[in-house]
């Protein structure tokens, strides 16, 4: 509709992001930019793990569930997606023995709501930063939680000075209404 085509349009100009896909919720975000991570890395030779952090919450889909640690989400509820994998939070070193040059993605939240309201460092988002330039990964940022202003910025990477891939977002751009988004970056477009 012409509502969601001018709302796009905001969302392009606000972020500097070059593409949008509207979803239903932050899980079926997390779901959309865990497949355009995957098309994107089936194109380049990037077909090993989608990479996630300890304490993340992305929904309670499969894909979601895959790159997540809760116990209270995932417990019977296996086998999960193959070559997801999770790592601790803020635990460079374990960022780097995880990413090789087959790393499909690595996807979290730079503010973690579910995880205990913690941050990534900075010196974890610069060591994320250097590493998918060695390696070519893909980042993909759950903003579902701390979009839309509710971190001071309006996406909480921004406090970082960091630009990841793809990004997703719901609940701040629904205002209640069952609304969720995918963005990509101009480098991704054409996938």
């Amino acid at each position: 509709s012409s509502d969601l085509i001018r709302l796009a349009e905001s969302i392009v100009k606000r972020t500097g992001y070059s593409k949008v896909l509207f979803s239903n919720s932050g899980a079926e975000s997390w779901d959309a930019a865990m497949k355009l991570a995957r098309m994107h890395g089936s194109l380049s030779g990037k077909t090993g793990d989608v990479i996630g952090l300890s304490g993340g919450f992305h929904g309670r889909t499969y894909g979601a569930l895959s790159t997540m640690d809760k116990a209270l989400y995932k417990d019977g509820m296996g086998p999960f997606l193959p070559n997801s994998t999770v790592i601790p939070f803020n635990d460079i070193e374990a960022l780097r023995a995880a990413v090789n040059d087959s790393t499909c993605a690595v996807g979290l939240e730079f503010i973690q709501g579910e995880g205990g309201l913690r941050s990534l460092s900075s010196d974890y988002v610069a060591a994320l930063d250097d590493l998918r330039r060695s390696h070519g990964f893909l980042v993909i940022a759950d903003e579902v939680q701390t979009g839309v202003g509710r971190t001071g910025d309006f996406f909480a990477f921004e406090q970082f000075g960091f630009l990841p891939d793809i990004v997703t977002m719901a609940k701040g751009i629904g205002g209640g209404l069952p609304l969720g988004a995918v963005l990509v970056s101009e480098a991704l477009r054409s996938t």
